[in-house]
């Protein structure tokens, strides 16, 4: 079935709330994939929750399928557990790929092979692929590319996190480090590699005051996993970032936590950010049930410009801001605030500096029959074609498929192509996406 759609006309301004976020009628599995056909890019995010035990998880998709990609994070005991989708976006090939994980002490835990069909997924939950429980990191190897994420989350009080497999890198930032009474943020370092390294942590106030360094040895396949409060004992009241190098490539993840009294728990993902002057935020909302907070940091030594820009899904500029940051200062703000946004409103952002930065949106869901919780949003690189490797619409689950047009002076025409985990063609979408415009399809209303 094919529809044609205009994603900037009625179909996208329904108001997102308990109605729209929890799914009616059909119910499906599968994963999406945005094709342009013109010569031009699109950027795109997930947001997907689940609203039985509570939760939302979100990650900028991924343009670039590879044939080796980290998951920096499992845990699978009675309170925890991890999901993995690996999807196989080549249409004619099949993929075998090779799922090993090492436990936190570098110890070799399982080893599970598995052959993707053409246009497939698969999706498991870590102790049926890997046969094993614990926690650890684990790599992925295949023979043609493919497109890996995760989700883990907490069984009994709720909460769940999603973050896209990662490539290893020698330096990154965290851009939000949060400690308090009722909050706590925490890290995960791997090394991947067969020597030993130095692996070294720099936390930072919001004003780009250093506040301490931790600096350690991370042995062969091994990890450090520690909360920021346990890494920095006496700074436990802390609105910051922190910035990781080391003399070799590790794999990482954060993670933010809230608890607050009479209140449901909350977990995000913070994926590592390399600082770029370019970046794209797809989701961007705010309404009685949504709202979404920017982060800023400058790890740069040099003062730095910052311009951001919002629009909406017709590509009209909801509003603008320029900021001037100091060497590693951090400006946080509600997205409506900070770009005097009004109070109802959706779309993207998109960052310029004239030094290398780095930003994040956290979405947060007010708790509603759709669920609740908290979404880390990293920038998302843009291409001719966005992959949302696991798209669920059930009576527990929903999904959320933003897309963003980064580019002036032309419009995306293309196809929204939702499959079910065995390639099964569902619907196809027509697309048209105008300059500086933006979209959100919600996965049930890609369902015949």
């Amino acid at each position: 079935m094919c529809r044609e759609i205009c994603l900037f006309l009625a179909l996208t301004w329904v108001q997102i709330g308990v109605a729209d976020t929890r799914p009616t009628g059909s119910s499906s599995a599968g994963w999406a994939k945005a094709d342009c056909e013109t010569a031009t890019w699109l950027a795109g995010a997930e947001v997907y929750g689940d609203s039985l035990s509570g939760g939302i998880a979100g990650l900028g998709s991924l343009v670039r399928p590879s044939r080796l990609s980290y998951i920096p994070h499992f845990r699978s005991t009675e309170r925890w557990y991890t999901g993995i989708a690996a999807l196989n976006p080549d249409a004619e090939t099949e993929c075998h790929a090779t799922f090993t994980a090492w436990a936190d002490d570098g110890t070799l835990m399982a080893e599970a092979e598995r052959t993707i069909q053409p246009g497939t997924t698969i999706c498991e939950v870590s102790e049926s692929l890997l046969s094993v429980q614990g926690q650890g990191w684990i790599r992925v190897e295949s023979d043609t590319p493919i497109v890996i994420m995760e989700v883990f989350g907490n069984k009994k009080d709720g909460g769940i996190a999603g973050v896209r497999a990662c490539e290893a890198a020698q330096e990154f930032v965290i851009p939000h480090v949060q400690l308090g009474p009722y909050t706590g943020s925490g890290v995960a370092l791997a090394n991947p590699g067969d020597k030993p390294l130095t692996a070294s942590v720099r936390l930072y106030d919001a004003t780009g005051s250093e506040l301490a360094e931790w600096t350690g040895e991370i042995e062969p396949k091994a990890r450090l996993v520690r909360t920021f409060k346990s890494l920095f004992p006496g700074h436990t009241q802390t609105d910051g970032w922190a910035r990781a190098t080391a003399s070799g490539p590790v794999v990482s993840v954060s993670t933010l936590s809230t608890w607050f009294p009479s209140q449901q728990g909350e977990l995000a993902a913070i994926a590592p950010v390399s600082p770029r002057e370019r970046m794209r935020l797809p989701a961007m909302i705010s309404d009685e049930s949504w709202t979404t907070t920017l982060i800023l940091v400058n790890p740069s030594l040099a003062f730095g410009t910052i311009q951001l820009d919002a629009y909406d899904e017709e590509g009209g500029r909801l509003g603008s801001r320029q900021l001037i940051l100091g060497p590693n200062e951090k400006h946080t703000g509600l997205a409506t605030s900070l770009l005097d946004l009004p109070s109802s409103c959706r779309g993207w952002v998109d960052i310029c500096a004239d030094v290398p930065a780095v930003t994040m949106a956290l979405l947060r869901l007010a708790p509603n029959e759709a669920g609740w919780g908290l979404a880390g949003i990293t920038p998302a690189d843009a291409g001719p074609v966005v992959y949302f490797p696991q798209v669920a619409t059930t009576q527990r689950w929903w999904t959320q498929l933003w897309l963003a047009h980064p580019l002036a002076g032309s419009i995306a025409v293309g196809e929204v192509n939702y499959r079910d985990s065995d390639g099964l063609l569902l619907d196809a979408c027509r697309i048209t996406v105008p300059c500086h415009g933006g979209s959100l399809l919600r996965a049930e209303e890609l369902l015949p």
